[in-house]
């Protein structure tokens, strides 16, 4: 079985690779483009959630975080983004217990079938380019530490700002989306943004 090629994330990296460091495009962010990691939400499903696309890393990266049910998954990426439309058993049951896909006797689902969407979701370009602020990502609640019914809603890179992921924050990961996400938020510097 071959890759199912995402070729529009390399036409955004080339637009990517024009811009300036940080900045925020609709739904699309750029992050720190000395390690070209960049990220768009979408929908599938009615599930939406966050892909955070790594760029600096061999093989490159995609995370894919569901909003709201607190999954969290990674694909590996070719040099020519590419990626097998093929799930080991246990990923392909979360996938679809995240992604709230439902038994259908007349089709069954396959790995293919998200991808098939997800492609045709990527942002084909990007315009209206402004400097990211942190109150425009990500409205912060004091109390939100505190509260035990905590939904993902979106990764925040810190790249370059100097700003540092926290040890509460990745504790908060590795407990609600796993040690997958714990290990790669804190090796890249990423938080992880919650609501109630």
């Amino acid at each position: 079985m071959g890759y199912i090629s995402l070729i529009p994330l390399e036409c955004l990296l080339t637009q990517i690779q024009q811009q300036p460091k940080r900045m925020l495009d609709g739904n699309l962010l750029i992050e720190d483009m000395q390690k070209y990691k960049f990220q768009f939400g979408f929908i599938y499903n009615n599930v939406a959630a966050d892909a955070l696309v790594f760029l600096h890393v061999t093989p490159y990266i995609l995370a894919i975080a569901t909003r709201d049910t607190n999954f969290y998954f990674e694909f590996e990426l070719t040099k020519n983004f590419g990626v097998l439309p093929i799930m080991p058993p246990k990923l392909y049951k979360d996938f679809l217990l995240a992604f709230q896909v439902k038994y259908d006797p007349n089709h069954k689902f396959t790995p293919r079938d998200f991808w098939t969407f997800f492609l045709s979701n990527i942002p084909s370009s990007i315009t209206n380019t402004k400097y990211v602020n942190f109150k425009t990502i990500v409205k912060r609640n004091p109390n939100i530490e505190e509260r035990n019914a905590l939904k993902f809603i979106r990764f925040l890179p810190h790249g370059a700002s100097g700003h540092k992921v926290t040890e509460k924050n990745l504790d908060k990961t590795r407990r609600l989306l796993g040690e997958q996400a714990y290990v790669r938020c804190k090796s890249e510097n990423i938080s992880t943004c919650w609501s109630i």
